[in-house]
């Protein structure tokens, strides 16, 4: 009789984790090489999950973070990063995924932490993104006109993005 519920219990759990609406929320602060899980209430009170990675200098210093997530009140695909100061507003900066075109970030405001640049993605770029083999942010510093790019770590980035949905 125990094993009889026991399966049961097994297909229970099985039919429930299939249901539709039962998708597994990602896991706050579930780490996957160098990219974590971040979830934050919106300003549309829905909690909103971003992949996030923070480039350290060599000397451990923050140069910049960027999250990859479903934002905005559709649950779009976006990029979100903070850029270093003392980048050439004008500009711009832009989002290199592999050898794909480069991705133009609108840069909204500076803060004394950094740059707060966004952009929309659409369902290939998020593929891209996910089975990237190099990923890097592209600024110009100000008072220049050579680019500069950043790399940003690829360690775990297709995993915590596929976990997002």
């Amino acid at each position: 009789m125990g094993s009889r519920f026991g399966w049961m219990a097994l297909a229970v759990v099985i039919l429930c984790l299939a249901a539709p609406g039962a998708e597994a929320k990602p896991e706050k602060g579930k780490v996957f090489q160098d990219w974590k899980i971040d979830c934050q209430v919106g300003p549309d009170k829905q909690e909103k999950c971003l992949a996030f990675h923070v480039g350290m200098s060599e000397d451990g210093k923050k140069v910049f973070d960027i999250a990859f997530g479903y934002v905005g009140p559709n649950g779009e695909p976006a990029v979100i990063a903070t850029l270093p100061l003392g980048i050439s507003l004008r500009e711009g900066a832009a989002l290199k995924v592999d050898e794909r075109p480069l991705l133009p970030l609108q840069i909204n405001t500076c803060r004394p932490d950094g740059c707060e640049a966004v952009a929309k993605l659409d369902d290939a770029t998020l593929a891209a993104v996910r089975a990237a083999k190099s990923v890097a942010l592209g600024v110009i510093p100000y008072g220049t006109t050579q680019p500069v790019g950043i790399p940003v770590s690829i360690k775990g980035l297709g995993a915590a993005v596929g976990s997002l949905k």
